[in-house]
């Protein structure tokens, strides 16, 4: 009867019901993808990498990518630990017109663009998206650090929304996205069930661009090993290069 429950339509059904559609990276790092029950400690996704990578992007085979969110994870402070937390977001929109468009969302709420920092007058448009300071919305009680009562919010032109605390909480909500967009990285796919479909490799496999960060597989193929799907959403940037990255 268990087996039967497990692949019944009502069992997925109950499956969407858990899942918040918003994927969070929190502390030390303690990440849940768009389809986890934040609830649920088994679908806690934990990493002590130092590095930077792909939380949420388009480009999932198929298509040119139209946009990626990123995250920066940096060690805590306390040296003896194994642990890292998101210090820095950025956003990044594709053209083949004029080349990316970054926005940074730093420690402290403080946003910059073009390596200059956004004076805090908000809400404002900057390119297409919307840059803001909102409440919090706790949808889990550890959504973001404790005490936190506002977040820096940046909305892309895709309606793609991120949210950082401006200490170590980071959410991303995807539901504006076309239903045929797809969605990849480490927040998973965002179909409603939390399963293997959510483990996609990225780009960095087989050493591709970083090869200390091992990554055995195809690009764009599933895998259940979760070292692997982590390292494989490397995002080679100048400030986080392979060689920083442990």
């Amino acid at each position: 009867m268990l087996s039967m429950w497990l692949f019944s339509d009502n069992y997925v059904e109950h499956l969407k019901q858990m899942a918040t559609g918003e994927c969070v990276c929190r502390g030390d790092p303690h990440c849940f993808a768009f389809d986890a029950n934040r609830s649920n400690s088994d679908h806690d996704f934990r990493t002590s990498a130092l590095c930077e990578f792909v939380l949420s992007t388009d480009y999932c085979g198929g298509v040119l990518p139209t946009y990626a969110v990123t995250g920066v994870f940096e060690p805590v402070k306390d040296i003896g630990s194994a642990k890292s937390f998101v210090s820095e977001v950025k956003t990044y929109l594709f053209s083949l017109v004029k080349g990316p468009t970054i926005f940074r969302i730093k420690q402290g709420m403080i946003v910059t663009h073009k390596d200059q920092e956004i004076p805090q007058n908000f809400p404002q448009s900057i390119d297409g998206l919307i840059i803001d300071i909102v409440p919090a919305v706790f949808a889990h009680p550890k959504d973001f650090s404790k005490g936190v009562t506002e977040v820096m919010s940046i909305t892309l032109p895709n309606g793609v929304n991120v949210q950082y605390d401006g200490i170590k909480g980071v959410k991303i909500n995807v539901d504006a996205l076309n239903s045929d967009t797809p969605r990849c990285g480490l927040c998973g796919n965002n179909d409603g069930v939390y399963d293997d479909r959510d483990f996609l490799m990225g780009q960095n496999v087989n050493g591709a661009y970083c090869s200390h960060l091992l990554a055995v597989g195809e690009e764009l193929t599933l895998t259940s090993n979760k070292d692997y799907f982590l390292n494989s959403w490397y995002f080679p940037s100048a400030e986080k290069n392979c060689a920083g990255c442990v």
